[in-house]
């Protein structure tokens, strides 16, 4: 059993969960993706294009399949990046969050 939850609060309180990993022999897995430009590019569509569709997910009718209509969906299977500028800061600040998380999860298991 397990559960899904924000990396950010283990790392508010690090030796917390340091402790409830050796007590309870706990697994903590860090999902994140490597490739900081396609994250940008999913941020991007969310933050500056409005789809929320990666965010709530697809919500689909009876009707309808996602492998036959996942184009129709938000801003659909491509959409141009239009301001660079918003991109790059996007990029700069998944590169940032990534590496705080990265870290902080190299600190907490450091000694397990």
């Amino acid at each position: 059993p397990g559960f899904k939850m924000s990396i950010l609060p283990i790392l508010k309180e690090m030796e917390e969960w340091k402790q409830i990993i050796k007590d309870f022999d706990t697994k903590i897995i860090f999902n994140y993706r490597r490739d900081y430009l396609k994250r940008a590019i999913g941020l991007y569509s969310s933050e500056y294009l409005g789809d929320r569709t990666s965010i709530g997910g697809i919500n689909i009718s009876q009707n309808h399949t996602v492998a036959d209509n996942r184009c129709e969906f938000g801003v659909g299977c491509s959409f141009r990046v239009t301001d660079m500028s918003d991109l790059h800061c996007i990029l700069t600040r998944s590169w940032k969050t990534t590496k705080y998380k990265r870290d902080g999860v190299a600190e907490l298991t450091n000694d397990c």
